[in-house]
């Protein structure tokens, strides 16, 4: 029982150490991700099942976390739908991700994101593989208001239309 406290103080220390370690070796991976990205389109294509292909990775990290620019993403769906994005602007908020043990992101831009489905997005009681909304908002931060009182609060104020 005397040990356990030394013990307990050891493997907090091996953790810190551990978690030092892989984020020093994601900011030294983040700006050459591009070098990687038929790996790792080869990776979501897999995990996702729909075949995915990007134009350009590019990643740096700033101060509150990692951050991911995608261009000229495809992503080739079922029931012969394709979904294109000319480029994805993606920041992890790390913090706010270790408070909550989820993602969460403190940007997500899309620019010309185009959908071409023959499905509906959200789900009706019929059909439960379809993307359902309360999932959907789940994935998204709340978005702070601006000074004005009129801005609304919604999922859309967090996708930008395209500049």
């Amino acid at each position: 029982m005397k040990q356990l406290p030394r013990i307990l103080l050891l493997l907090v220390a091996t953790i810190i150490v551990i978690v030092a370690l892989l984020v020093s070796a994601l900011r030294l991976v983040m700006p050459h991700l591009d070098s990687y990205r038929s790996n790792i389109m080869q990776f979501v294509s897999a995990t996702s099942g729909l075949p995915v292909t990007a134009g350009k990775l590019q990643g740096k990290w700033e101060n509150f976390g990692p951050t991911l620019q995608i261009r000229d993403l495809d992503v080739a769906m079922k029931d012969n739908g394709r979904l294109t994005i000319s480029r994805v602007n993606l920041a992890l908020d790390v913090w706010q991700s270790l408070l909550h043990w989820r993602w969460q992101f403190r940007d997500l831009t899309f620019w010309q994101l185009h959908l071409d489905s023959n499905r509906p997005l959200l789900a009706n009681d019929k059909e439960k593989t379809a993307l359902s909304q309360p999932k959907l908002m789940n994935s998204f931060t709340p978005v702070r208001p601006l000074r004005s009182a009129r801005q609304r609060h919604s999922f859309f104020n967090a996708i930008r239309p395209a500049c």
